[in-house]
C-alpha cells in the first residue's frame, strides 16, 4: 500500500534534509525539487551558545543543532525562533539525524568521567523534545564517532571509538540492536571514525594516528565484513557513495580524493587538497570536492579536474535539482555554482566568519539553505524557480494523493513533468514528461522496495512535490 502524506499546516514540502549531507550514502544532492536559481537573502539569525553543529531540515518546518556545551536544540526554520531544549548531559561533538518515517531525531554525547569516555546515544521526539530512548554504546570506555546515518527503514548506524578495537553499531529504532561488531586494531580516543551507508554497504573510514587507516566496507545485513582498502591516510572525513554504482569517493587527510570501486578495488586517486565529503552531481559523471584554496568539479570516470574556482572552502557542497552547487566558503560567502562549467550563479555574503556545511530544505513557497557559523545559526531564503511575488505557486492547480494513486488537476494545458525520487534524489519512474491537457488526471506508482520517495510535478509556472511512503 502506498500513503501519500502532506502536512495541512505546513503545504507542501519541497524538501527536507535528515543529516549530514542529506542522506546516508553522503551524495550531497538536494531533494529534486530544491532549485536555487533565485538568489537567497539572509532572513534571520540565531545565537546558539556552545559552538552549535552542522544544521539538519525536517519536514516539520524545523532545524536541529546540537552544541559541545550539552545541548540539542530545535529551531522553527522559517524564523529562527527557538522552539525547545533537550539536555544531553554531556558534550557533542557530532551531527544530529533524523528518522525520516517516524517523529525522531538521534544525537549522541560522550562522557569525560576522569579520562573515561563513554558513548551514549539519545532518540528524542521531534514534536515536543521528550526522551524516547537512551543507550549507552557496548564497546566500553568510549567516545562517539561524529557522522550519524539512517536508512530508509529507519535504522540508525553509529560508530563507537573503543579501546582497543573499535565498534560499528546498527540500532533499530526502538532502540534495541540490530547488530553491532567489533573493528580490531583502530580503537582508541586517537582513532577517527565516519560513516557512509548505501542499500546494501555500510562502508567505515578509521585512520587515528596511530591506526590503521583504511576503508572498511561491512554488510549492513547483519554487519559481516565485506572487504577492506588500506589507503594510508588518517582522516575521520565520510566519504560520499555513489548510490547507482556503488562507487566509494574517500577523501583522506592528505589531500588525496581516492576512488574505490564497489567491491573494494582501487580506480584512481588525485591530489586535489580536498579538506572535506565531497558531493555527486545529479547523474553521478562528477564530484565536487571543496579544497583548501580552490574548489574542483572531478570527472567521475579518471579522477581528472573538469573545472575549478579558486574559493577556499573547508565545507561540503551541495546539488541542487538543476545540478548547480552550492558552495560554503571559508571567508563568508555562500557561492551557486554552475555544475557543467564553474560560473558563479550568485554570490552571497552570510558573516565575516568561515561556513559550516549546510542544509537545503522547503516549505510552500520558500526555499532555505541553513548554515552555523561560530555561535550562530543563519537561515537564508528565495522564491522557488518561476515563482511570482504576487501569485501563490500552483495557482489552480491540485496535487494530492487518492488512495494508492496520484491525482493531479490542471487548469489549462500545460507541459508537465511528473516524477518520483527515492531519498537519495535518484529518479525511479516517470510517470509523465509532456504536454497534459486541462482537467483531472490519475497516475499509479509503481514502487517496488519500501521506503520514502518524493513525488516531483514541474509544470509551467512552478512546481510541487508530495511525500510518498511505501
Amino acid at each position: 500500500m502506498i500513503e501519500i502524506a502532506v502536512s495541512a499546516l505546513l503545504g507542501a514540502v519541497l524538501g527536507t534534509w535528515p543529516m549530514y549531507q542529506h542522506d546516508p550514502a553522503r551524495t550531497g544532492r538536494t531533494s529534486p525539487s530544491l532549485v536555487y536559481t533565485n538568489q537567497p537573502n539572509v532572513v534571520w539569525k540565531t545565537y546558539i551558545p556552545g559552538s552549535p553543529s552542522v544544521p539538519i531540515a525536517g519536514a516539520d518546518s524545523s532545524v536541529y543543532v546540537v552544541t559541545q556545551g550539552g545541548y540539542l536544540h530545535k529551531i522553527h526554520a522559517q524564523t529562527g525562533t527557538l522552539i525547545w531544549s533537550f539536555p544531553i548531559g554531556g558534550a557533542c561533538w557530532g551531527i544530529p539525524a533524523l528518522n525520516p518515517q517516524e517523529d525522531t531525531v538521534y544525537c549522541t554525547w560522550a562522557y569525560d568521567k576522569k579520562r573515561w569516555w563513554q558513548g551514549h546515544v539519545y532518540s528524542v521526539r521531534s514534536s515536543s523534545g521528550s526522551q524516547n530512548w537512551e543507550i549507552i554504546l557496548p564497546g566500553g570506555g568510549s567516545w562517539t564517532g561524529n557522522h550519524l546515518a539512517v536508512d530508509q527503514t529507519g535504522v540508525l548506524y553509529v560508530v563507537d571509538c573503543s579501546n582497543p578495537d573499535g565498534m560499528v553499531n546498527a540500532i533499530n529504532p526502538d532502540g534495541t540492536f540490530k547488530w553491532s561488531v567489533p573493528v580490531p586494531d583502530v580503537g582508541g580516543e586517537e582513532d577517527l571514525f565516519a560513516l557512509s551507508v548505501d542499500e546494501a554497504r555500510a562502508h567505515l573510514i578509521t585512520g587515528g594516528w596511530n591506526s590503521e587507516r583504511r576503508v572498511i566496507c561491512l554488510s549492513t545485513s547483519d554487519g559481516s565484513h565485506l572487504w577492506s582498502v588500506w589507503t594510508g591516510s588518517a582522516t575521520g572525513i565520510s566519504a560520499c557513495v555513489d548510490p547507482s554504482s556503488g562507487t566509494v569517493y574517500h577523501p583522506g587527510s592528505d589531500g588525496i580524493l581516492r576512488a574505490i570501486s564497489s567491491d573494494g578495488n582501487p580506480i584512481w586517486s588525485a591530489n586535489l587538497s580536498v579538506v572535506s565529503t565531497p558531493a555527486l552531481s545529479r547523474d553521478g559523471s562528477m564530484i565536487y570536492c571543496p579544497g583548501s584554496n580552490a574548489f574542483y568539479a572531478v570527472n567521475s570516470t579518471d579522477g581528472s579536474v573538469a573545472w575549478s574556482k579558486p574559493i577556499g572552502s573547508s565545507s561540503s557542497p551541495a546539488v541542487d535539482g538543476n545540478g548547480n552547487v552550492i558552495v560554503p566558503s571559508s571567508d563568508g560567502h555562500l557561492y551557486l555554482l554552475s555544475g557543467s562549467s564553474g560560473n558563479t550563479l550568485w554570490d552571497v555574503l552570510v558573516t565575516a566568519n568561515p561556513l559550516s556545511h549546510i542544509a537545503c530544505a522547503g516549505w510552500e513557497d520558500r526555499i532555505w539553505i541553513f548554515v552555523t557559523a561560530n555561535d550562530t545559526v543563519y537561515g537564508l531564503s528565495a522564491l522557488p524557480v518561476e515563482a511570482k511575488e504576487n501569485l501563490p505557486e500552483g495557482f489552480g492547480v491540485e496535487f494530492k494523493s487518492a488512495g494508492k494513486s496520484i491525482y493531479l488537476f490542471m487548469p489549462n494545458d500545460a507541459q508537465v513533468s511528473l516524477a518520483i525520487y527515492d531519498a537519495p534524489g535518484r529518479l525511479v519512474q516517470r510517470l509523465y514528461d509532456g504536454v497534459l491537457s486541462s482537467g483531472g488526471h490519475t497516475f499509479n506508482p509503481t514502487l517496488e522496495a519500501k521506503g520514502v520517495y518524493m513525488a516531483v510535478l514541474r509544470y509551467q509556472g512552478g512546481m510541487k512535490s508530495l511525500k510518498v511512503i511505501r
